[in-house]
């Protein structure tokens, strides 16, 4: 090939990029509004250690959305120590993270062990030397700070669980680190262990799990019907501020036979139902469900797909909200992304950006072989 057609190739090569990249920036004006259209959300993904992989691959592929991960990497013992789990402190996820300044808080549990928290919170020098093993986990690996998934507080430990908190948050911010506190959902002082106005208060950020409205040991039934979370919303920015809250949201289901669900995921609910030839319910309100006869056992399956996930994003822009927390990556509905994208435009905005941005190095790339030639 000669250098003039060469030159020509080039040229059109930018003039296409180019206009890729003018396309690009006009599409965010084209998108639906919703409540709070201009509102920029968070978007976390939790990663349990035990489908790590899975969930990784879902923030590489769709890195233009996420700004925070926060991988389940952490138990806390008996005597305040901290446990690592399985596949804790990958080193690939730390720097992913660092790299594409993503907030990382990875998650520590109490294993929903109300007489372990208990033994902590209670013992003032127990507590202490667990809030000073949190802060040198998160300053040595230089995390942006740490998720508290405690579950399972008892009423009575309602005032040293509030105390805990705010000591951690104290000893987390003298270091310039963030805390954020995951809480189980209540349409009201149900729960009484976890004192939603103090708690909202001390975090930097609050998560709120509202989802399991049906679990393995209930009656069948949706995981997180959208008249319920709406109920949990409005309870809960009724003592927290929204700008902290970050709903919680699951891409999980149930299937249901006797007496016990089994956990899975929407992969494997679509793939159940295909098996057994199912016909799907699509329930944009409550969740898809359907059932189905295995064995001579009946089965019941409700799950959550992008459509029911959408009506959660709703409510998120209705209650104007900081953002979401997906529970978990690794096995949801890949369309739901699409749904963010839509339904928070913010988020596109700043993909487009990241896609002009690209576009642009490609236009310089081409352009410095051109003079070069």
């Amino acid at each position: 090939m000669n250098k003039i057609n060469q030159r020509l190739l080039i040229r059109i090569a930018i003039a296409v990029v180019s206009i890729l990249a003018i396309t690009i920036s006009v599409i965010p004006s084209t998108i639906v509004t919703n409540a709070h259209p201009n509102k920029s959300r968070s978007v976390n993904g939790w990663m349990p250690y035990w489908d790590q992989s899975k969930g990784f691959t879902s923030v590489k592929s769709n890195f233009e959305v996420f700004n925070e991960i926060s991988p389940f990497w952490y138990d806390v013992t008996n005597i305040g120590d901290i446990k690592a789990l399985k596949n804790s402190e990958d080193h690939n996820i730390i720097m992913y993270a660092q790299n594409r300044k993503l907030t990382i808080t990875p998650l520590i549990s109490n294993e929903f062990s109300s007489s372990l928290l208990s033994t902590i919170i209670n013992d003032p020098t127990l507590m202490q030397n667990h809030i000073q093993n949190i802060v040198n986990k998160v300053t040595s690996k230089n995390y942006t700070g740490i998720d508290l998934d405690y579950e399972n507080v008892l009423p009575a430990d309602q005032d040293a669980f509030t105390i805990f908190v705010q000591r951690l948050a104290n000893a987390i911010h003298q270091k310039n680190k963030v805390l954020f506190v995951t809480l189980t959902a209540k349409t009201n002082d149900e729960h009484p262990g976890q004192d939603y106005k103090a708690i909202g208060e001390a975090a930097d950020k609050v998560r709120i799990m509202a989802y399991d409205y049906s679990w393995a040991t209930s009656s069948p039934g949706p995981i997180a019907p959208v008249d319920w979370v709406s109920n949990v919303l409005s309870y809960t920015t009724s003592v927290i501020n929204p700008e902290k809250i970050e709903l919680g949201i699951p891409d999980y289901g149930y299937d249901w036979s006797g007496s016990k669900g089994k956990g899975i995921d929407y992969l494997q609910a679509q793939n159940i139902a295909a098996l057994h030839s199912a016909k799907v319910i699509d329930d944009p309100q409550r969740g898809p469900h359907y059932t189905y006869l295995d064995k001579s056992v009946n089965h019941t399956v409700w799950f959550e797909n992008e459509s029911s996930i959408e009506s959660l994003f709703d409510l998120v822009n209705k209650y104007n909200l900081n953002g979401i927390s997906i529970w978990s990556l690794g096995g949801e509905d890949p369309a739901i992304y699409l749904a963010i994208n839509t339904k928070f435009p913010a988020i596109t905005k700043i993909a487009n950006l990241n896609n002009r941005s690209y576009a642009a190095n490609i236009i310089k790339g081409l352009e410095h072989v051109h003079l070069n030639m």
